[in-house]
């Protein structure tokens, strides 16, 4: 079984992650489980490029990090993220987390292992 997860980037909203967690959902046939990062409605692409810029670890990247390590503990599925524009970097951030503090992905992180 395929778990598959969608994680945005830049210049979205909780309703434009729906809509192409359905769009994937419509292609897949299967349920879409979304990681949203919605663009802050007063600071608007401005905020997301200063967020994204940093190469420093923050909360947030933290907070990913728990989010592949549930989504990696969900029993013997294989897991699936899809990313988008900024969200690879959350998602690489997450896993320098993860392998900060010594945690194992075996299913979320293998293919940023050669990156970290």
């Amino acid at each position: 079984m395929l778990n598959i997860f969608y994680q945005n980037g830049m210049q979205n909203t909780v309703k434009s992650s729906n809509s192409i967690g359905d769009l994937i959902k419509q292609k897949t046939g299967k349920s879409v489980g979304l990681i949203i990062n919605s663009t802050n409605p007063t600071l608007g692409t401005v905020g997301d490029i200063v967020e994204y810029l940093p190469h420093k670890l923050y909360l947030k990247d933290v907070l990913n990090g728990e989010v592949l390590q549930q989504i990696g503990n969900n029993g013997n599925a294989k897991n699936l993220v899809i990313v988008h524009s900024a969200g690879n970097e959350d998602i690489i951030k997450a896993a320098q987390v993860l392998k900060s503090l010594k945690i194992s992905e075996k299913s979320s992180c293998d293919e940023f292992e050669d990156r970290l």
